[in-house]
This record gives structure tokens, C-alpha cells and sequence, in this order.
């Protein structure tokens, strides 16, 4: 969990959003009907939460959040590196952390994260987002924090051509080089494993 009051920023995403909470989880494309949109409509629900002004967020901030999390789990002996799977599962988790931390990208891209916008954490009604289930993870960090778990789940859940409708609604493309950094963030977090 990153967010210090994690009920505090749920309301406040919602408000800022304009989100109701309620509707049925991403994860369940069943009860969504246009199934080829949905990775669209989370694009856009994510692109409108990284619009926000993180100056304004009740939201902790920053890759050394991150960075102290990852240390907390790693010394907890919470990092299995053999369940991060390819291609992490064939190095020790001291020596994943290390690679994590020397890969930092130079330059953050800051805005209100999820933290965990994987599908089963994201509702939606009426052909659009309208809400989070939890905040527990939401906080101010580099925007490829989100679309490295975002992809990640919509991968495993959607299939790979849905990852490119996610872009086609995001309205821009990842840098890839800053997705590694935090596709393995999100592996080492315990968010995608």
C-alpha cells in the first residue's frame, strides 16, 4: 500500500473525476457488451486520471516512494523472483532490485497514479469509466508506472491486439525504455506477478 489514507484518495479521484464508484469491474468483458472497446474506454479513464494536477492530489509522490517500497518488501523477503516470471525469474531479487534502480529513467513524467489500474480494480457502466474499487496503491509517480500494470492486465485478460486499442484511447504512446523500468517495478511492488 502507498497511499497514506487510501479511502481519502478514492474520494478524492472519484470527485476530481467526476466518477460515480459504481459499475461492474473491467475484468469481467462479459457484462460490458462492446467487448473490442473496452481496452479503449480504459484508455481513456486512465488518460483522464493522468490529466489531473498532481499538485493538487492528497497523494504522496515520487520514485523514491517506489524505491523504499521495493527495499521494504525486498529485506521482508516479500520478492520471489522465481514468480515474476520471464524473462526476471532467472536472477536473485537482491539483483532485480539493483537493475531496477540503476535503469531509472532520467526524467519523471509525474502524474496522479492508480498505482493499480489493473482491470478487476477498474469499473465501468455505459460504455465508460466510473470509477476504482481501491486507492490503496494511488499516489504521484511516473505516468509508465500505470501503463506498465495497465498493459500488463490487459494482456493477460484481453489478449495483445486490446493493448493497442488501450494506446488508441490513452491518445499517446509509451516510452518504451521508461515501460521496462516499471514493468519490473510493478513485478517487484507485488502489483503483476
Amino acid at each position: 500500500m502507498l497511499a497514506t489514507d487510501p479511502a481519502r484518495a478514492l474520494e478524492w479521484l472519484h470527485s476530481e473525476l467526476g466518477l460515480t464508484g459504481e459499475g461492474h469491474r473491467a475484468n469481467r468483458p462479459d457484462l460490458h457488451g462492446d467487448l473490442p472497446r473496452l481496452a479503449v474506454i480504459v484508455g481513456e479513464g486512465l488518460a483522464a486520471l493522468h490529466a489531473l494536477d498532481p499538485a493538487e492530489a492528497p497523494l504522496q509522490s515520487g520514485w523514491n516512494l517506489i524505491s523504499q517500497t521495493i527495499n521494504d518488501r525486498l529485506e521482508q523477503g516479500l520478492i520471489d523472483s522465481t514468480k515474476l516470471g520471464r524473462p526476471y525469474d532467472g536472477y536473485r531479487a537482491d539483483r532485480l532490485v539493483k537493475f531496477w534502480r540503476e535503469g531509472r529513467p532520467a526524467q519523471d513524467e509525474l502524474v496522479v497514479c492508480c498505482g493499480n489500474p489493473v482491470l478487476s480494480n477498474l469499473l465501468l457502466a455505459d460504455s465508460k469509466m466510473t470509477g476504482f474499487v481501491s486507492a490503496d496503491h494511488a499516489f504521484i509517480a511516473d505516468r509508465h508506472l500505470d501503463l506498465a500494470i495497465v498493459q500488463q492486465s490487459i494482456h493477460i485478460e484481453l489478449g495483445s491486439e486490446a493493448v493497442f486499442a488501450f494506446y488508441s484511447g490513452y491518445g499517446r504512446d509509451a516510452n518504451i525504455v521508461s515501460l521496462d523500468h516499471y514493468v519490473l517495478a510493478s513485478r517487484l511492488l507485488g502489483i503483476i506477478e
